[in-house]
């Protein structure tokens, strides 16, 4: 009705499920009740992409001379905001729990030092190699950790113990071996807390 009016208007909406707003079935994840994330990013995060979508829409009209209606459904912007577990999911086959501070998909990542944490990142297979050269210990050896699948699968039972050995004998703020280690792998951060 809006567009018969002024073809070049820009509106826009927001719904919970999409235009039809259909109610999907939900389900209890395991372990218990679901943990809430502090803001409430189901209506933030789907204002945010709605903010976008109206600042593009102008552009569209510039070169088509038409408006639109920008529609955004805030649970396809919270699916959206899955997309580490869902690939988690579609590359393992198993439903992710709880990952705490970790990044479970560039394993390994936050460790306790003397006194207090590290965040180590290895998002690629050279800044890995890079890691285990900087910590030694023949950690880049072991056929359990080669991939990142493969550290992703072993972390717990084999990457954690390891590392956080290798870091809790140090302080965090030991200038010596945040800049060595740094030079050689460039993934290593100190943590706030």
């Amino acid at each position: 009705m809006l567009r018969q009016v002024n073809p070049r208007i820009i509106y826009a909406t927001i719904t919970g499920f999409g235009h039809k707003d259909v109610l999907p079935a939900s389900r209890v994840p395991r372990g218990g009740l679901p943990v809430k994330v502090g803001p409430s990013i189901g209506d933030i995060f789907p204002a945010t992409l709605m903010a976008s979508a109206i600042l593009a829409a102008p552009r569209f009209r510039n070169i088509t001379g038409e408006g639109q209606h920008v529609a955004v459904a805030m649970y396809d912007s919270m699916v959206y905001l899955m997309y580490r577990e869902i690939a988690i999911y579609e590359w393992t086959g198993e439903v992710p729990g709880p990952s705490g501070i970790g990044v479970p998909l560039i394993a390994p990542y936050a460790f306790e030092s003397k006194d207090g944490l590290v965040i180590i990142t290895a998002a690629s297979q050279t800044i890995w190699e890079r890691f285990c050269r900087a910590i030694g210990g023949g950690l880049s050896k072991s056929s359990k950790v080669q991939t990142l699948e493969d550290r992703y699968r072993n972390f717990e039972s084999l990457l954690k113990p390891i590392i956080e050995e290798w870091t809790r004998a140090r302080e965090r703020e030991t200038k010596s071996w945040r800049r060595s280690a740094a030079r050689r792998a460039r993934s290593f951060h100190k943590h706030g807390r």
